[in-house]
């Protein structure tokens, strides 16, 4: 479209209403929020004049017969009854998803949504019959947006017959939003992504053995697990501070602070990383300080990342936890209990005896422990065991 000046009055007015600077910033708004998508919607469908509109993910090679597919995401004044069923079958029929994805950046004025009944036969027509004309779904504006490839979004407002089809300056509205819509859509996937990837390694963290809390470059806790939770809320030696770790005792923290200091500075000759806290009664606290080898930020807005992780446990001397080791290692009830004595150093004839099975039986079960972890040594396996996380026990 040429804008005229008659034409371009229109936008000027809807810029002093502030219209599209509120669009503006709802979109950039709603980066990273679903549910502020909506509010978006509804204020473009205001800005530009049409009835109802939705946001449309489409993907190539989505559909059962291999071309495009497509999903309504947000919609506003459509009825739900059609969006169920168009997302669930008759997304096939309809021709946005190919206008959407072969147009990225661009507004395009369709006069009529869906296929033509003159041009489709069967579940086509019915497509457009049953469910669009019930809409009154005349004139349509489509802008294609966040083109990733296999994967699209776009933005669909419809109008019915009358007041009649989008005047030009209304067109132009939607064309300047456009940019602003693909890069905060951009974002949003992006910081979707970021979520699910940070929660997916918090539900991982959390279902570990072992307390596991993460430290920044200050050594302020960056995040603690369910596990580590539970024992600074229970255990009398060790608790937080301004959200750092301190050990009860004046000597075991100034241990503590140490070996957190010499993890964040990746000091290499720095090597005895456990410290055990011992209460008047069991169980005491079996800690490990290690760093986190990450790489260094490469811009200067990054806020300081995990640099190294606090691993916690219950210790009883003397007692590993075969629970604790089955979980880490992937072992059965009865190999996890033969692994943990003999890490304590008992002899397989001795464990044999305790459990009241042969000899024979014992080195059958530590074969597979040894096969299980791609182990071919007893020295080597015990060095797994009381190097790792396996050292440090549960109640």
């Amino acid at each position: 479209y040429t804008l005229s000046l008659h034409d371009a009055l229109p936008i000027w007015a809807q810029l002093e209403e502030g219209i599209v600077f509120e669009s503006i910033d709802q979109i950039y708004a709603a980066a990273g929020k679903t549910e502020g998508w909506s509010d978006v919607l509804q204020t473009i469908i205001r800005a530009t004049g049409a009835s109802s509109g939705c946001i449309l993910s489409t993907f190539k090679g989505g559909s059962s017969k291999g071309g495009s597919s497509g999903n309504v995401s947000v919609s506003h004044e459509i009825d739900p009854d059609w969006i169920q069923c168009y997302n669930n079958e008759l997304f096939r029929y309809d021709p946005s998803p190919a206008l959407i994805q072969d147009n990225p950046g661009r507004v395009v004025v369709d006069a009529v949504t869906g296929p033509r009944p003159a041009d489709l036969t069967g579940d086509a027509r019915l497509f457009y019959n049953e469910l669009m004309l019930p809409q009154s779904f005349r004139h349509t504006l489509h802008s294609g947006l966040f083109d990733e490839g296999r994967r699209n979004l776009g933005i669909i407002l419809q109008r019915p017959p009358r007041p009649g089809a989008f005047s030009a300056a209304q067109v132009a509205i939607l064309q300047a939003l456009t940019p602003h819509l693909n890069r905060a859509l951009i974002l949003h996937a992006r910081l979707q992504a970021v979520d699910q990837m940070v929660s997916g390694l918090a539900v991982l963290l959390d279902r570990m053995p072992v307390g596991v809390v993460l430290l920044n470059g200050m050594s302020d806790i960056v995040h603690a697990n369910n596990r580590a939770e539970q024992v600074l809320r229970n255990s009398p030696l060790l608790r937080t501070l301004n959200r750092r770790l301190q050990a009860s005792g004046a000597r075991d923290n100034r241990q503590l602070q140490g070996r957190i200091a010499a993890a964040l500075a990746r000091e290499s000759a720095f090597t005895d990383t456990t410290l055990r806290l011992l209460s008047r009664g069991p169980p005491g606290l079996y800690i490990q300080v290690t760093p986190m080898e990450l790489p260094e930020p490469s811009d200067s807005f990054f806020l300081d990342g995990v640099r190294a992780a606090v691993w916690i446990g219950t210790y009883e001397p003397g007692r590993l936890c075969p629970r604790s080791l089955a979980q880490l290692y992937n072992l059965s009830p009865t190999e996890s209990e033969l692994l943990a004595r003999l890490v304590e150093g008992r002899s397989l004839s001795e464990i044999a005896d305790l459990r009241q099975v042969s000899i024979y039986t014992a080195r059958t079960q530590l074969k597979t422990i040894m096969n299980k972890l791609n182990i071919s040594r007893q020295v080597d396996l015990v060095r797994l065991v009381m190097s790792g996380p396996g050292a440090i026990t549960l109640d």
